[in-house]
């Protein structure tokens, strides 16, 4: 699941001008990563990245920001 999240955030139309962009067809698959994003598995740097693509997402894609959340707070 690592993996998967530092792929996830890795694009670049997600808060960014670095990395390619996310091709639409791997959107579902995309946004399934990240919402089991777990900010305590990644790397130092992938958790800043992060950080960058949640900032985004809860300005333009409330929905998954949302599912992000709430998966989140159950698993505490």
């Amino acid at each position: 699941m690592r993996c998967t999240a530092s792929a996830a955030v890795s694009f670049s139309d997600l808060g960014t001008r670095h990395g390619a962009a996310l091709p639409q067809e791997w959107r579902t698959v995309w946004r399934s990563a990240i919402e089991n994003l777990r900010l305590d598995q990644l790397p130092q740097h992938n958790r800043w990245r992060a950080g960058q693509v949640l900032a985004h997402l809860a300005q333009h894609d409330s929905d998954t920001f949302e599912s992000w959340f709430c998966r989140r707070t159950r698993s505490s």
